[in-house]
């Protein structure tokens, strides 16, 4: 949102600089919505969005002066009517009526304010551009506001602000501290999105390899299933201990790298994508632009890595140390946590030990529960690699960070947890009740604002919600890019599900075992481990 924006003209005639409180709301997920739903879908969103603004914005002594389809900015003349507005707005955008359901979507929000200049058709002002910012920061259904804005307002019945970490807005030079604005009156949950198209159009769509020719198995090519191994993919030959890259858009494999023996998790960060390969103790660099990789030995066995914060973070479950390293993996530097697993066979082995960073931190999980110690998952400062806080009783094994929360998951696909790494504190969990005494540690990830938990049973379950989406038996990986979530099997496929519609829109049938997968750079990253 620029910071000339246009405003109703009874507001233009005020002179020189005045306070004002600027409140910025946007439909997250809109350009997603529109292409599974299409534009007609999209025109009544942001319409219906619209009359929701127009009757809730004035009851608080504010005035909507633009809308751009799915962003609406407002003004008001007191913050404290401004944090109200908010928080009505949110509710009524989460609440069913007698003639509409609620919103399908998340809206984020943000707010600060300052002085402001009425020029002829807009405002300039600093203040609007950091709620510009702020709105971009917030998840959906969150409301981000100002350390100005919560000052200004002072005390709000009905209303509590729960500080933020320090972060760094473009075009702002010194770290701004958000606060989360919450209502004290919980508000309904966000909805989750409903198709509004039949699934029976979401087929699964292959094209099917004979050879070095093609042959389209239902007319279109937007699909691609390796039957053999070796055999060319235009251009690409597919091997094992391999990364295989996939242009998600045209669904054509343009790369097969290899890397080292054993390759499983996989993570992309500073730049490049790095692959953890378990068989020779290696980590191996990828430069997304070149496609070149280049692999060097570590001092753990690698069960997983995290990149991010310029270091490459890569763990050894059954030690529970690690090293991290820089981003060229040129230098090294040791780390570790208080275990609380053993070393011999049996429910207390240490299997895994998941990474993620999120909210300025390196998590790491302790691996499963042992009688040694309740089952942990620790923050680390990266930069001093020092512990920084702990969560106990979090049973985990794998980690991702998504939607502004740390998702924890382990007990072989049985048990997920919610963390709030700023309250440290666990505020939901789930039992998946999947009954199964297999120790690898499938995977976990985020897309449309949930966690989507992968059972190695064979489906993915969508937490907080009654959907599943059954696959197939040996399920490992996972990742989202946001309108899809791509899911591994060591049966050797590969799936991509369409986050909203939550069927499967694609299959990948592949020879070798698929391990770890990555959503960076326009393409997926797929390590492919020894079918022998």
């Amino acid at each position: 949102m620029a910071e000339d924006t246009r405003s109703s003209d009874a507001l233009v005639s005020v002179a020189g600089a005045d306070i004002r409180t600027f409140l910025l709301a946007d439909i997250r997920g809109y350009t997603r919505f529109t292409q599974e739903h299409g534009d007609d879908a999209a025109s009544t969103l942001a319409g219906r969005f619209a009359d929701l603004v127009r009757d809730t914005v004035p009851l608080f002594e504010g005035e909507l002066l633009e809308l751009r389809g799915d962003e609406a900015l407002c003004v008001f003349r007191s913050a404290r009517q401004a944090l109200r507005a908010s928080v009505d707005l949110q509710r009524r955008l989460r609440t069913a009526t007698e003639d509409a359901q609620a919103f399908p979507l998340g809206v984020g929000m943000g707010l600060d304010a300052g002085e402001a200049v009425a020029t002829q058709g807009g405002y300039r002002g600093g203040s609007l551009n950091l709620a510009a910012r702020l709105c971009s920061l917030a998840g959906p259904g969150q409301i981000l506001a100002s350390e100005t804005v919560s000052g200004l307002a002072g005390r709000v019945d009905g209303i509590r602000f729960v500080p933020r970490r320090a972060v760094r807005v473009k075009g702002i030079d010194a770290p701004v501290r958000p606060v989360e604005v919450v209502s004290e009156q919980p508000l309904p949950p966000l909805p989750q999105p409903q198709p509004t198209r039949p699934d029976r159009g979401w087929v699964r769509r292959h094209v099917i390899l004979v050879g070095s020719a093609f042959t389209v198995a239902v007319g279109v090519a937007v699909g691609v299933a390796v039957t053999h191994g070796n055999a060319p993919v235009r251009g690409v030959s597919i091997r094992p201990d391999s990364v295989m890259v996939i242009d998600p858009h045209t669904h054509r494999v343009v790369a097969d790298l290899r890397v080292g023996r054993g390759s499983s998790a996989i993570a992309a960060g500073n730049d490049a994508v790095y692959v953890a390969n378990m068989g020779d103790t290696t980590i191996t660099r990828i430069d997304p632009k070149t496609l070149r990789p280049s692999t060097t030995g570590v001092q753990v066995t690698p069960t997983d890595l995290a990149a991010g914060t310029g270091k490459v973070f890569v763990y050894d479950g059954a030690t529970a140390t690690g090293v991290a390293l820089d981003p060229l993996l040129r230098t090294s530097v040791r780390f570790g946590v208080p275990r609380h697993c053993s070393l011999r066979p049996g429910p207390g082995l240490c299997t895994g030990g998941g990474l993620a960073i999120g909210d300025g931190r390196v998590w790491v999980a302790s691996g499963r529960e042992d009688p040694q110690g309740p089952p942990t998952v620790w923050g680390l400062n990266p930069a001093s690699l020092t512990l920084e806080t702990h969560i106990p009783n979090v049973y985990a094994e794998t980690l991702a960070w998504g939607a502004g929360h740390l998702w924890a998951y382990g007990g072989g696909g049985q048990h997920a947890a919610v963390i709030d790494t700023h309250a440290n504190r666990v505020v939901q969990r789930f039992s998946l009740n999947t009954s199964t005494g297999v120790l690898n540690s499938p995977q976990i990830t985020t897309a449309d604002g949930t966690g989507w938990a992968v059972s190695p049973l064979g489906d993915v379950y969508i937490l907080g919600t009654d959907t599943s989406v059954h696959l197939s038996p040996g399920l490992y990986g996972a990742a989202s890019s946001g309108s899809s979530v791509w899911v591994t099997s060591g049966a050797g496929y590969l799936y991509q599900v369409s986050a909203y519609q939550r069927t499967v829109t694609h299959t990948y049938r592949l020879r070798y075992p698929a391990q770890g997968v990555a959503v960076a750079y326009g393409k997926v990253w797929v390590t492919l481990g020894n079918g022998a």
